[in-house]
């Protein structure tokens, strides 16, 4: 009898230690489980919140000139230099900042580098140079650009030609590379310009050469010639000046 209580004692005993070992197990599980959970919702907090902020000031770098808000209505458009136009704002330290309003590239202040090495003003009237320093703060100007431009505000770019002085009611010559030039029937001339320009030009009409003594013809106009020509709303050229290569 004495030993049947013992042993039931002991069959107690084990029976609660299990008990108390499956518990324990249980919450020690359960614990690790909420860890387990709360650094996963934590991992994925801190990645949302990297991803937003790059994603809500996503930086956009500004487009080439010309590819982006760009227009072929003003200027000869191509892949090489294209027209902005508008009033200069200032003139200073071999710098010309202008209000672009040609719908061309970036609309508003435009700065541009200008270089007596690399940068060629001309007057709209003669094609005669022009120095820098006789342009003037509200001038209107149509200035040929690159394709590179700074991402600073506002932005930079290098100017190749500047047109400056055109009448407020003429339309400003145009300084175009020569895709094709193609002799008609009738010995006048269609010009394409490497924007895709097309402009007609009558066999008398006038032709010069830039700043040299050169007697030049239209036949001397080949592809990849640089000419600045005058023309009518129709693009039927009244005068062109050939450029050296």
């Amino acid at each position: 009898m004495k030993k049947n209580k013992m042993k039931l004692m002991a069959i107690g005993c084990a029976l609660t230690f299990a008990v108390a070992v499956t518990g324990c197990s249980k919450q020690s599980s359960t614990k690790e489980t909420a860890v387990v959970e709360t650094e996963s919702k934590t991992s994925e907090v801190t990645v949302n919140e990297a991803v937003k902020p790059e994603h809500a000031s996503g930086t956009t770098a500004m487009a080439p000139s010309g590819v982006s808000g760009t227009s072929e209505s003003e200027g000869d458009v191509s892949e090489e230099n294209f027209c902005i136009s508008g009033p200069v704002l200032s003139v200073e330290n071999g710098q010309i900042t202008m209000d672009n309003q040609s719908g061309n590239s970036y609309a508003g202040e435009v700065v541009l580098t200008v270089s007596s090495d690399t940068t060629t003003i001309v007057d709209g009237e003669q094609g005669l140079p022009v120095d820098m320093s006789e342009i003037k703060v509200g001038d209107t100007i149509y200035a040929y650009i690159g394709p590179a431009m700074t991402m600073s505000l506002p932005p930079q770019t290098n100017a190749e030609f500047i047109v400056c002085k055109v009448s407020a009611d003429a339309k400003a010559p145009e300084y175009v590379k020569v895709k094709s030039m193609e002799e008609n029937k009738d010995e006048s001339w269609t010009l394409v310009s490497d924007a895709g320009t097309t402009y007609q030009i009558a066999a008398d009409c006038p032709i010069q050469p830039y700043l040299t003594r050169q007697i030049v013809k239209l036949i001397d106009v080949v592809d990849g010639s640089r000419v600045l020509i005058w023309s009518d709303a129709q693009n039927q050229a009244q005068k062109l000046i050939l450029f050296n290569e």
